[in-house]
């Protein structure tokens, strides 16, 4: 399944994995990448933007799950206390336009 959130953004889901890809890179986004979709936007978890682009998107309500199993994905990751389950560090990855 793929859900297009802006004309460069499209969530997919192969294989019980949700991740974003970048169609002018080709590149496979997770949600805790560090990412600046768009240079007014800000460096951000790929999750936030994700919950940005959808809030302007016209999605059907499966399509909005799929955004949710992905930012939940993230939230999940990192709702452990810090001295018992620290998060890994963020991967800071540049998108050239």
């Amino acid at each position: 399944m793929e859900v297009i959130l802006s004309p460069r953004f499209v969530l997919t889901a192969r294989d019980q994995t949700v991740y974003l890809v970048d169609r002018s890179s080709g590149a496979k986004i997770w949600p805790e990448d560090v990412i600046q979709p768009y240079p007014n936007w800000g460096f951000g978890p790929a999750s936030e933007h994700v919950e940005r682009m959808a809030r302007s998107a016209m999605l059907k309500p499966d399509q909005r799950t799929l955004v949710e199993q992905f930012c939940d994905d993230h939230r999940s990751r990192n709702a452990g206390s810090p001295r018992s389950n620290p998060p890994a560090p963020p991967r800071i990855r540049r998108i050239d336009s």
